[in-house]
């Protein structure tokens, strides 16, 4: 629902006509397909690695949205050509994909729990702030829309301990 107020206001309001996800199960796969199936927005995808989708705590259902959604994305980008060896090749590759969508994008759109997550999204939002992107925070519990100014991410960020990882996306800069 969350994703209904903010991408509205960035096509009306910032002429937003493409999208950039992380292809990650929950809300990117949810942000990709508002953006392009009922926005009709233009979807960059960048992935991680070309396993991302084989993922074995994805559901058959969540790895056929990855699919079509894919399928479906305008733009391609697999950020590691290689399968992963292993866990870390897996997190390097999500990291170098993180950092990617924030490289590549104009303002970070990011869900996340304030308080209970330092894991690819706190981090993602953490390098969006180092590169002086503007950070659109979603946040699931609170069910608020957030653009908080610089001096008050280290705050928000530093109230942070470890728990899952939420997703994160962004829209490219232009």
């Amino acid at each position: 629902q969350l994703i209904g107020h903010v991408l509205p206001k960035l096509v009306i309001d910032y002429g937003t006509d493409t999208v950039l996800t992380g292809m990650a199960d929950g809300f990117d796969t949810d942000w990709g397909e508002v953006a392009k199936f009922l926005y009709r927005l233009r979807l960059h995808a960048l992935i991680p690695h070309p396993e991302q989708y084989l993922d074995k705590r994805w559901s058959k259902t969540d790895r056929d949205r990855w699919a079509e959604l894919h399928a479906a994305a305008d733009v391609t980008t697999m950020v590691t050509k290689l399968p992963p060896a292993g866990q870390g090749e897996i997190n390097g590759a999500m990291r170098r994909r993180n950092w990617a969508l924030v490289a590549q994008g104009s303002v970070l759109v990011a869900c996340w729990k304030q308080g209970t997550d330092i894991g690819g999204t706190f981090r993602t939002i953490s390098r969006a702030v180092e590169k002086r992107r503007p950070v659109i925070w979603m946040d699931p519990a609170a069910r608020t829309v957030k653009l908080p100014h610089w001096a008050a991410w280290g705050r928000i960020l530093s109230t942070s301990s470890p728990n899952t990882t939420r997703s994160r996306t962004t829209v490219p800069a232009s």
